[in-house]
């Protein structure tokens, strides 16, 4: 820990390298260059707050979710505040969206477009018996939501943390936005919980690119806020290769899911399983193509939807529709220029992807809640992987299944609710994450050369949104 003012030292060695460091800090303040990093700490955020104000950083957001701060400190600063054994720094590092283009390949993009997407999974059987969503919260961490009819009064709260303005200039937030929360009002069915509500949590600049510091504050900002919304839903539709040891966005999500709220995360798009989705615990859903139909019985596994064995777990957890759905067009947005042949009709728009899957399974989730809202993040994942149906083709990559919303309601989880895969226990921490940076990780700061292979050589810039394919 570095203290404020004080700078007591733990040894005598540590104690001539800190006064070494600060000197060459004072010296060279002039010509060092900032750095945007994330400062954790085994002692908290209050630690990691005061150990960044010592060296003169300046705090961009505190994530208390990862006891530690986004902050802007010099490259010497850094690797003063690198030497305590206490404190992790982690480069911040830049998340852009990378969806396929359209009819960029055949197993991704058809020329049907679907508006199955609620029946296939079996929301309309929960409808029937009056269970819509009402009542249960749904954070949407994106690129914000535009204003649509079809979302009526469903957005209860924005929240921009990327400090980009207002609305959706991107467009995937909207279009996740109409298969959660969308109402028909005569043109195509939509979402899986028309009435519940919505949190805007906008993470995004409005060309689609984001930072790993503004995902993991829009998370923080979920768990600040769950009470006040009655949040017990949040879909992460984003995508990065899983870090070594213990990774921030992991780490989040299972904090967010030992709160009681169910984390609904992206699969990826490239036939691996990204972060956060790679986390064991969370609930991971990849895209299946339903053939635009609400039967089961021609519904098929997409071996571009991340796939496969993660630490001994079998990802996704289960598979909803995500190929060619019908939602929300952002008018103006960056999608809905770059891609006019996806628009359908003046208000809607086509997409496919992982992303598109977990819009769906988010909202199915909030109507299972609506009925059962009894059950925790743990019963919820056990009950709709036990209650999965049968892919038709191509199911090994489709996790337990397709989401059966209709089978979950009724389905019995134990008192126990333990998970399907067996995996539970205590919730990793920030030692976990220092103790991975200290053994080499590739992310630590001090692991690699800001100019070598550094952040950007370990493909930051495809680390992206998982997924839209906009036709």
């Amino acid at each position: 820990m570095i203290l404020p003012t004080t700078l007591r030292l733990r040894t005598a060695s540590f104690g001539v390298a800190l006064v070494t460091a600060a000197t060459a800090l004072a010296g060279t303040a002039a010509t060092d260059a900032n750095r945007d990093v994330i400062v954790v700490s085994r002692l908290g955020m209050a630690d990691a707050l005061a150990s960044v104000a010592e060296v003169g950083g300046t705090v961009l957001h505190e994530l208390a979710i990862v006891d530690g701060v986004a902050a802007r400190v010099t490259t010497t600063a850094a690797t003063l505040l690198d030497t305590d054994e206490d404190l992790g720094v982690v480069a911040d590092a830049r998340v852009q969206h990378q969806g396929r283009k359209p009819k960029q390949d055949t197993d991704t993009t058809t020329s049907v477009a679907r508006d199955t997407a609620a029946a296939t999974v079996g929301a309309r059987d929960l409808w029937r018996a009056g269970n819509r969503g009402a009542g249960i919260g749904v954070a949407l961490v994106d690129t914000g939501v535009a204003a649509h009819p079809a979302l009526r009064d469903r957005v209860v709260a924005t929240y921009d943390v990327a400090g980009s303005g207002p609305g959706d200039g991107f467009g995937h937030g909207t279009f996740m936005a109409g298969l959660i929360v969308g109402e028909s009002a005569g043109g195509p069915a939509l979402g899986a919980a028309p009435d519940a509500d919505l949190i805007d949590v906008k993470v995004a600049a409005a060309d689609g690119s984001t930072w790993l510091s503004d995902v993991l504050a829009g998370l923080d900002l979920v768990q600040r806020r769950a009470d006040e919304h009655g949040i017990r839903v949040v879909a992460v539709a984003l995508a990065r290769p899983r870090s070594p040891g213990t990774d921030l966005l992991e780490l989040a999500s299972e904090r967010l899911w030992y709160d009681g709220i169910v984390v609904v995360a992206a699969a990826g798009n490239d036939g691996e399983v990204t972060s956060p989705g790679s986390d064991a615990v969370i609930l991971t859903v990849g895209a299946l193509d339903d053939n635009g139909s609400s039967r089961r019985r021609d519904d098929i596994g997409q071996s571009w939807s991340g796939h496969g064995r993660v630490d001994g777990i079998d990802k996704p957890d289960l598979v909803a529709p995500g190929v060619s759905l019908i939602s929300l067009r952002a008018t103006g947005s960056a999608a809905d220029e770059a891609f006019p042949e996806a628009r359908h009709g003046d208000a809607y728009f086509v997409g496919s992807g992982s992303s598109m899957a977990t819009a769906v399974a988010a909202g199915a989730v909030a109507t299972l809640l609506d009925a059962r809202p009894d059950l925790t993040p743990n019963q919820v994942k056990s009950i709709l992987k036990l209650s999965a149906y049968g892919l038709a083709a191509d199911a090994e990559f489709g996790g337990a299944g397709g989401l059966d919303l209709a089978a979950a309601a009724s389905q019995w989880a134990g008192s126990s609710g333990q998970l399907v895969d067996g995996v539970n226990g205590l919730v990793p921490g920030v030692s976990d994450l220092l103790d991975a940076l200290a053994l080499g990780d590739d992310e630590h700061w001090a692991g690699r050369s800001w100019a070598g292979r550094s952040w950007a050589g370990r493909s930051w810039a495809g680390r992206s949104w998982a997924g839209s394919t906009w036709g």
